[in-house]
């Protein structure tokens, strides 16, 4: 059952655990978003759910590789699924404009997921309650590691498919330190966000 409990230290914030079981909660939230304000066609609530599921799975990933318990992060669940919403209407608006030829690319995709926790930013840290080492730009952290996971395995599919060696992917520590100062300071638009990961396709 997913479970709100309001926070003192955060205002408007609402407490999320990720139960993922909980299908029509999840997909009855979103619906009060949705009415009269979107005219496309929206994913049926099984879409939805999955693609909230993969997301909060990559995120408790993330906190794991970080040392974070995902108990000291507060989630919102109202903007995690407004980001769902604004990718999914993107890639709707793609496939039309490409004469319904062309499905956006999981490149693009990511890219677009990765704008959208930069813009809304759904995870928040209390980080008066944490060491130092532990404190890490939670939002900006997140939309990197799903933008590289996601690149390091379309990679490898790739290089499965055409028979070559498989190389890690790389990038420099200064490179990755410029790319999350730019996440953080920057104000970067979903076209300029799909350049960025596009060309990291490209040279990694």
């Amino acid at each position: 059952m997913v479970k709100f409990t309001e926070t003192n230290q955060l205002v408007n914030l609402r407490v999320l655990k990720m139960d993922t079981n909980d299908k029509e909660f999840i997909f009855k939230d979103t619906n009060k978003q949705q009415k009269n304000i979107y005219d496309h066609d929206f994913l049926d609530m099984e879409k939805h759910f999955e693609y909230f599921k993969n997301i909060s799975e990559s995120f408790e990933m993330y906190l794991e590789s970080n040392g974070i318990e995902s108990s000291k992060v507060y989630k919102d669940l109202t903007l995690i699924n407004k980001i769902i919403i604004r990718v999914d209407k993107r890639k709707e608006y793609f496939w039309i404009f490409s004469d319904r030829r062309v499905q956006i690319s999981e490149i693009k995709e990511v890219a677009l997921l990765a704008h959208g926790f930069l813009k809304y930013r759904p995870f928040t840290m209390d980080y008066n309650l944490m060491p130092d080492e532990k404190r890490i730009k939670i939002n900006e952290g997140f939309a990197a590691f799903l933008i590289f996971g996601t690149l390091k395995e379309a990679k490898k599919r790739q290089q499965e498919a055409e028979k070559k060696p498989i190389n890690d992917f790389k990038l420099s520590k200064e490179y990755i330190h410029n790319l999350m100062y730019a996440f953080e300071y920057w104000d970067i638009s979903e076209e300029a966000m799909m350049l960025i990961v596009e060309t990291l396709w490209e040279v990694c």
